[in-house]
């Protein structure tokens, strides 16, 4: 008995050392987020302090109308980024089986405008039929969604997006990564993006990476299809002009 003791002491002290990282992890993320809101602040003060003298100086205040309503819909975009990062770290997530399969077909399909207009291409490999896994079918779309978005954000004309998901372990990895230059870098609202998306995947037992050069993101969410008939389907692959 004495023998066990102190390997089960020494899992709960790495496994408390665990949490506290995390959540240490976890409050710079909103340290950071809530930074990220100061710049729109910012623009939109001055925007509506020019706004405010443009009758008196004979300027064209149009500009700062257009001006702080840019700033004003960024700024609630970010609010409402940094609420459902506290929601999905303080809210449990709702677990059922999801058609991982369909969800990545509709993602790429309401990303393939923003694709279309940047001249980027989208190439995905999968097996025809991933099965299900177990996840909160709301968090994972946000999730797979806001990596996708930030892989094309940071992606050029003629650069390639690549999706890959497979069977690993009793998950299903899904990883993006994208073929862009090294200096086109992760702005603020990009790197609070992939925090939501992080904190959104761990909250449902999943694991999560990501590398910044080369960029690549993976996700993977528990399976409930065995890996062995997952892996006897046929590969698909798309490319979307």
């Amino acid at each position: 008995m004495s023998s066990v003791k102190p390997d089960r002491s020494a899992q709960d002290a790495a496994r408390t050392a665990a949490l506290l990282e995390e959540h240490e992890l976890f409050c710079a993320e909103v340290a950071d987020g809530l930074h990220t809101l100061a710049q729109p602040l910012t623009i939109l003060r001055s925007a509506i302090a020019m706004l405010a003298r443009a009758n008196d100086d004979g300027i064209d205040g149009r500009r700062y109308v257009e001006m702080s309503m840019r700033q004003i819909e960024r700024t609630c975009q970010l609010f409402s980024s940094v609420q459902e990062l506290l929601s999905a770290k303080m809210v449990p997530a709702d677990l059922e089986p999801i058609n991982i399969g369909q969800l990545m077909t509709r993602i790429a399909d309401d990303c393939s405008h923003s694709l279309h207009e940047r001249d980027i291409k989208l190439a995905a490999i999968y097996p025809t039929s991933l099965g299900n896994i177990l996840g909160d079918l709301q968090r994972t779309e946000k999730a797979i969604s806001a990596m996708l978005e930030t892989a094309i954000s940071i992606s050029s004309a003629g650069d390639v997006v690549k999706v890959d998901a497979s069977p690993s372990d009793g998950f299903l990895e899904i990883s993006i990564e994208s073929t862009c230059r090294l200096d086109n870098t992760l702005k603020s609202f990009d790197r609070l993006n992939l925090s939501l998306a992080r904190t959104y995947i761990l909250s449902q037992q999943g694991q999560y990476q990501f590398t910044e050069e080369p960029f690549r993101i993976s996700l993977a969410l528990p399976a409930l299809q065995p890996e062995s008939e997952a892996s006897e389907t046929i590969c698909y692959a798309a490319c979307i002009d």
